[in-house]
């Protein structure tokens, strides 16, 4: 998200909250993802999670590891990934931010 944007929750008196389920560059899964996740639930009283990452592919799988995790725990949380991602799949010139997402849809957002 440092340079890509993220979504403007504030007219809906919301913030997003940011863990990263697999760290950048090498993309090796984040050890503290389900802790931090599941901390920030809890204080924020939250019954539903939405997962959003650039493209929708991460956020898929965060949201499914998210669920597992607390089903297990008999915790009905609702996790919802955001269809894709914040800045879409590629155009034919090869960049995102145009084909689908969050920004192409119009959604508030700021650069970060």
């Amino acid at each position: 998200w440092a340079f890509v944007g993220v979504p403007d929750l504030s007219p809906l008196g919301k913030e997003a909250a940011f863990s990263e389920w697999v760290q950048y560059p090498a993309m090796t899964p984040n050890p503290r993802f389900l802790a931090d996740l599941d901390a920030m639930v809890r204080a924020a009283g939250a019954e539903t999670v939405y997962f959003l990452c650039r493209s929708g592919g991460r956020s898929q799988a965060a949201a499914l590891a998210a669920l597992a995790h607390f089903s297990a725990q008999g915790r009905a949380i609702a996790c919802v990934n955001v269809l894709e991602g914040f800045e879409g799949d590629l155009d034919a010139a090869g960049h995102r931010g145009a084909r689908g997402g969050w920004k192409a849809h119009g959604l508030a957002w700021r650069q970060s």
